[in-house]
């Protein structure tokens, strides 16, 4: 504060006041150097200064032309500290890499995904292709990896230089490299066995028991281990994904054949749990090989549809081939009433099962010209309860310190509709993590097992709190949070619709229903949107409403897949902007699987059209909730052409066989 005489200060302030720097010797940094004053009109000044490069300098203030006391000043101007490269993992799903920092950066300074390329080196590795990274937050780097990856544990990544920063402008560019660690709990991979259960014995009769469809073990090959009791005759490649065995290999008649299938990770090392099949020899040369096609264990929930299907064929020794298929239900309440029961395949609607029935399904497969030539393949459906949704309504948010506030998981879902009542558990911590104790009592504040609880701000220390709300069902259980802050003024009451969905779908829009309280009805109320979590950036190709709208429509594709965001809307009562509502919502976006290949048996250009020939799919990673992955199966030809629909087949799994189709002569994609 300038003084006049330098013992009074001036209040109406306009004193000349001025802020020089001097270079280091020999040095000239022109306009690398920023200097601002303000006049607070108050007697008082600010000044502020931003210097790049670094270095040394001599700093004068002066007030008309007088050095203030301790000018001229010498000043030396280091570098902000660089973000340090820390580790780097593969995620348990192994089908990411998480890149740490030990303290903030700027994200390369672009939003959303891009290719690695531009931010790292990977040496003699390979993340495949596409092959993308994103900023899950500003210290944690995620890489996506793609088909045909090679990087393994152990491999190095290193930082390319003058790409990532420190999020100031005097700071240098991050540099390092790390080996990248395996994943601290590897997800194991699901063995899956199917196969015919009975074989005649027909000479040319051939056996397939097909573990191809197992799946897990993120983009690497699956290691497959088969025993088999008793051990048929003949060599037998017992680390292959499919065993072919021939009718004459089987020397014992109505004896189970007991096939067992284990798989581990070639990247990892987590195995699966063991998977039986068991084939049984007839002494009939006629009968149909019948397969389900579905992953086994069938499984599925009340508000899935189910789509069962299924495949035969005969042994060279059948000329008359045609088949009669038939579905039935040999277990559980009926649910095969009013559908067509013949076919190869059967769709059962949403919400016919029941939860905590047993279902067993019978499929039978008999030629047209013998009906007792005839093949049976029979197996269970496992009905699982689904994980509820547990809601607190209106997000987090701020209340004043004499505020009586209410938390609500009354909206949470039920996606069974079953009868039984919610159970729930609420539990409430401060900001140091641990419970929360009334300050008045210094007692733990209790909670009751309600849909709702009230509380007073009264009964928390100011700062944030943290409530979540356990809710539970059918054994399944799902966790809420709210973080409520006891502010030191009266803000309106602010809120943020629940989404009601587990994970946002990156590819459709996604509306955000905000809403204040006014104190009067003259009140006014204004809003502000902001990110405060994930890589989002404000414009017209992200958001299709302005940040000062009380209702956020963020457009489709604007969101990343597997990043968590977290939105803040605040609300301002008559343009008081210190005394804000603020609520919050976070929520996850989902990813599509990754890491994984599609491969053909016609490997020749010249294949004839009617070549029967399979579609196979390996690798494919994704979040364990959304097992099992579903497939669809499609082709075009060279020309750009879509094969005609009545020539496609889509198929819920993989493997599957396609049927020769009659196109002229082209190259398929």
């Amino acid at each position: 504060r300038p003084p006049d005489g330098f013992t009074t200060i001036l209040p109406p302030g306009g004193t000349s006041f001025a802020l020089a720097f001097q270079d280091p010797p020999g040095a000239d940094y022109g306009n690398l150097l920023r200097t601002s004053i303000v006049d607070n009109a108050d007697g008082s000044y600010t000044a502020q200064y931003l210097v790049y490069p670094f270095g040394k300098f001599v700093v004068s203030v002066t007030i008309n032309g007088t050095h203030v006391v301790g000018s001229p000043v010498a000043v030396t101007v280091s570098p902000a500290p660089t973000p340090l490269l820390l580790s780097a993992q593969f995620t348990d799903l192994g089908s990411q890499i998480d890149l740490l920092f030990d303290r903030p950066t700027d994200r390369g300074r672009l939003g959303g995904k891009r290719p690695c390329s531009q931010l790292l080196d990977f040496g003699a590795g390979s993340i495949g292709q596409p092959g993308e990274c994103s900023f899950l937050t500003d210290s944690q780097l995620r890489i996506y990896l793609g088909s045909g990856t090679t990087i393994r544990p152990g491999d190095l990544i290193a930082l390319k230089r003058d790409t990532i920063y420190a999020p100031y402008q005097s700071s240098l560019p991050c540099v390092g490299s790390t080996q990248v660690a395996a994943p601290l709990n590897p997800t194991a991979p699901v063995a899956v066995v199917s196969g015919d259960t009975t074989i005649g014995d027909c000479a040319v009769t051939s056996l397939v028991v097909d573990g191809s469809t197992s799946y897990g073990g993120a983009f690497a090959p699956l290691v497959f281990s088969w025993t088999i009791s008793p051990m048929p005759s003949g060599a037998l490649n017992l680390s292959a994904p499919r065993l072919r065995l021939t009718a004459g290999q089987l020397d014992l008649y109505e004896t189970p054949y007991v096939f067992t299938l284990s798989v581990a990770s070639s990247l990892f090392g987590a195995g699966s749990a063991p998977v039986t099949h068991t084939v049984v020899k007839v002494s009939s040369g006629d009968l149909p090989s019948v397969s389900l096609l579905n992953p086994q264990p069938v499984e599925t929930q009340l508000w899935m549809p189910l789509k069962l299907q299924a495949t035969a064929s005969f042994s060279p020794c059948v000329v008359d081939r045609r088949l009669l298929f038939q579905w039935s239900q040999t277990s559980g309440p009926d649910v095969l009433s009013g559908l067509v029961t013949t076919g190869r395949s059967i769709r059962i609607p949403e919400y016919r099962f029941e939860l905590g029935q047993s279902y067993v399904f019978a499929l039978t497969v008999s030629r047209v010209a013998n009906v007792s030539a005839f093949n049976q393949i029979s197996f269970p459906v496992v009905v699982k309860p689904t994980q509820p949704l547990a809601v607190i309504n209106g997000g987090d948010r701020a209340v004043g310190p004499a505020e009586v506030f209410t938390l609500s998981a009354a909206r949470s879902v039920d996606y069974d509709f079953s009868p039984a009542a919610f159970s729930y558990f609420w539990a409430c911590t401060d900001s140091s993590d641990t419970p929360c104790v009334d300050p008045t009592s210094g007692e733990l504040l209790a909670l009751p097992s309600m849909a709702s609880v009230s509380v007073s701000a009264s009964s928390l220390r100011p700062g944030r709190s943290t409530f979540q709300v356990l809710v539970s069902k059918n054994g399944q259980s799902s966790v809420a949070t709210s973080r409520v802050n006891v502010v030191d003024y009266s803000p309106p009451a602010t809120a943020i619709q629940p989404l009601g969905v587990a994970k946002v779908n990156p590819k459709g829009r996604l509306v955000l229903f905000g809403s204040a309280n006014r104190t009067l009805p003259t009140d006014t109320l204004t809003y502000l949107w902001e990110a405060i979590e994930g890589d989002f950036v404000f414009s017209s190709s992200t958001v299709a409403t302005s940040q000062t709208y009380e209702v956020l429509v963020i457009k489709a594709g604007a969101l990343v897949g597997g990043q968590t965001y977290r939105f803040r809307l605040s609300a301002f009562l008559n343009g008081n902007t210190a005394a804000p509502g603020v609520a919050e919502v976070e929520f996850t976006v989902n990813e599509p699987p990754s890491g994984g290949s599609v491969t053909t048996t016609v490997l020749d250009s010249n294949s004839t059209q009617l070549a029967m020939f399979s579609v196979y799919t390996a690798g494919w990673s994704d979040d364990p909730r959304d097992f099992p992955l579903r497939y669809r199966v499609s082709y075009r030809g060279d020309d750009g052409a879509d094969v005609p629909p009545g020539s496609l087949q889509y198929l819920d799994h993989a493997p599957g066989p396609f049927p020769p189709v009659h196109h002229p002569p082209r190259t398929y994609t």
